[in-house]
């Protein structure tokens, strides 16, 4: 019996959010629906991150931006992606971006890079620490060469670790 477990088997009722017994036996109102969205608004106010710290992000694009176009020229370009990029950061999280047109298309179809390919990334990805660091950009940043390498590092004006 899966209930022992804290699991609920397939096709057991569950009660609705909130309680007040089964949907059927209760009114469905407006009311409950504007409760619910009030609670969720309240709750993304206080985990997303403010104006002020949208602001900063933005800035520290432009910032990074301008160091890649020194290292790579500007055809380079960094693009952000993942929480930030989609709307469900959360305040004081990590930063993370992509920086295109610095290496040629891939020609692996299996969909990772060749040991050759991940060499050439990491050097890129040295060149462009390196020049963080003797801009200043940077209190700490290490290049990791992982199945995907990155920079992993923390902005020296912000304080905001990106990735």
């Amino acid at each position: 019996d899966c209930r022992n477990a804290g699991q609920v088997p397939l096709g057991a009722e569950v009660p609705p959010y909130g309680g007040g017994g089964h949907p059927e036996e209760r009114a469905e109102s407006g009311a409950d629906w504007a409760a619910l969205n009030a609670e969720v608004d309240t709750f993304l106010a206080r985990v997303s991150p403010d104006a002020g710290e949208q602001r900063q992000v933005a800035e520290l694009l432009v910032r990074l931006q301008q160091i890649v176009g020194r290292v790579f020229g500007p055809h380079a370009k960094v693009f952000l992606f993942g929480s930030r990029a989609n709307g469900l950061a959360l305040a004081g999280g990590d930063v993370d971006v992509v920086v295109l047109g610095v290496v040629g298309n891939t020609r692996s179809t299996s969909g990772q890079f060749t040991r050759q390919e991940k060499d050439q990334i990491v050097q890129h990805l040295l060149a462009l620490n390196r020049e963080m660091q003797a801009a200043g950009a940077v209190t700490t940043s290490k290049v990791v060469a992982a199945k995907v390498p990155i920079i992993k590092c923390v902005e020296r004006l912000t304080g905001i670790q990106v990735d």
